[in-house]
């Protein structure tokens, strides 16, 4: 009956997991829309949440249109591992409605699974998962993936002073608060979108110089650069360009 009282209250917890957030935020939310939340709770039996609020009737022309991926950046590659259902739709949600790709891994070791096989452009990654946690994931993926360099994102309610810092020392590049705010993650990943943005075009860039430069070597003509460029690009051998100058 303790407990009953303070179930509210943040950071109270009766488990090893969690840090006892989330029904101090579901209160917060629900008396911000001047409603009221409760629970009824049997021992041995469980326990049953209620909340109630006054609703009025929206206008939906008036929400406003959801922004795409800024213009001139491609749809961006990414891997969200996150265990919570709600969490994983409302993730997707937001970001396939901004035209991304997103692959979604129940637990750390689908994430390295998913991490061997194929390459993302951003990762956002639950800290608190069953089987591997996000952070020996995290350190995982920066050992021994094709991902060693893609970012990753902390997905996390430890929203406590010094938990960014700490999980950047952990190998992040970021950190984003639960619950997901749909307007900061959308400014995150776009600021990712830019990065990768200019990425590719340094890349591009020196792998034209790169291609020029061995054209001279060589003595080939203007119009090979874009050939030799994919040599370059693909890192093959240029005794392979005989054979696929011919192609």
């Amino acid at each position: 009956e303790h407990i009953l009282k303070r179930a509210f209250e943040p950071y109270v917890t009766t488990k090893a997991r969690g840090t006892g957030l989330g029904l101090a935020i579901c209160h917060k939310l629900v008396s911000m829309m001047h409603g009221r939340i409760w629970v009824v709770s049997s021992a041995g039996q469980g326990s049953t949440f209620h909340f109630t609020l006054r609703m009025g009737f929206g206008d939906v022309a008036a929400v406003p249109a959801v922004a795409a991926s800024a213009p001139g950046l491609r749809p961006l590659q990414i891997l969200l591992a996150e265990d919570n259902l709600i969490n994983q739709r409302l993730a997707v949600a937001i970001l396939e409605r901004r035209g991304h790709r997103v692959h979604v891994s129940n637990h750390g070791e689908e994430a390295l699974q998913a991490l061997a096989e194929s390459r993302f452009d951003v990762v956002l990654m639950d800290i608190q998962m069953p089987i591997m946690d996000g952070i020996s994931a995290t350190q995982a993926i920066r050992s021994q993936s094709l991902n060693t360099e893609t970012p990753i994102v902390a997905v996390t309610a430890h929203a406590i002073p010094g938990e960014r810092e700490r999980l950047i020392r952990q190998g992040m590049d970021d950190y984003l608060a639960k619950p997901i705010d749909e307007s900061m993650l959308a400014r995150l990943i776009t600021d990712f979108a830019h990065r990768r943005h200019q990425i590719v075009g340094d890349q591009q860039i020196e792998g034209e110089k790169s291609a020029r430069s061995a054209c001279e070597r060589l003595g080939l003509p203007e119009e090979e650069v874009a050939l030799v460029g994919w040599l370059v690009r693909h890192h093959l051998d240029m005794s392979d360009f005989a054979q696929r100058r011919d192609i």
